[in-house]
C-alpha cells in the first residue's frame, strides 16, 4: 500500500475533508486552488508556509515575563 501523501491538516470533519488551517467558509472559496497542495503532502502551499511561518516566529520570540523573568535566564 503506497504511503498517504496528504498534508497533515487535510482531513476529514463533520463537513467533509478540507484543510483546518482554515475557516469552512475560507475552504469552500479556496478548495479549488489548495486542493492540489493538500494531496501532495502540503508541498508549496500558501496556508501551510504561513503557518510555519508564525510557528517560527512565536518559538524564537518566546520570552518569560512576571516573577519569574529571572529564573529561566
Amino acid at each position: 500500500m503506497p504511503p498517504d501523501r496528504t498534508c497533515i491538516f487535510y482531513k476529514r470533519t463533520f463537513n467533509g475533508k478540507r484543510c483546518l488551517l482554515l475557516s469552512i467558509e475560507d475552504w469552500r472559496r479556496r478548495r479549488d486552488r489548495l486542493l492540489a497542495y493538500c494531496q501532495a503532502g502540503g508541498k508549496g502551499c500558501p496556508i501551510y508556509a504561513a503557518y510555519v511561518r508564525i510557528l517560527a516566529n512565536n518559538s524564537n520570540n518566546a520570552t518569560v515575563k512576571g516573577k519569574y523573568a529571572n529564573k529561566f535566564v
